[in-house]
């Protein structure tokens, strides 16, 4: 799993992940999730069109970011997922709990 972060402004982190989001990945995301969220004075994009499998644990770093980022009035948001991960996340119902989008920049007006 490749998980790389970029400073889009002074409001916005992009968190960008690729490969596979499961077990053998979860503790190493979770900690640098946790690194990102816990203070934030950002929103966060997600960028996860390179993710290629999602487990039930990688879900629940999904979601635990997400509410952690609501306490501090801050979203986040899922960008591109691709097939498998993108069903698995519908049928999750985390795409109503998460916005989704297919552009950056639609991601980015819905943080301003």
């Amino acid at each position: 799993m490749k998980f790389g972060v970029d400073e889009l402004s002074s409001t916005v982190t992009k968190v960008t992940l690729s490969g596979r989001l499961d077990m053998d990945h979860s503790e190493e995301i979770d900690e640098r999730f946790a690194e990102i969220t816990e203070n934030s004075a950002k929103h966060l994009i997600v960028d996860m069109s390179e993710v290629k499998f999602i487990a039930s644990i990688g879900i629940r770093t999904l979601v635990t970011s997400a509410k952690t980022l609501k306490k501090q009035g801050k979203k986040m948001l899922l960008l591109r997922p691709q097939g498998s991960v993108e069903k698995v996340l519908d049928i999750a119902g985390i795409t109503a709990v998460i916005p989704v989008f297919g552009e950056e920049a639609s991601a980015l007006s819905e943080l301003e």
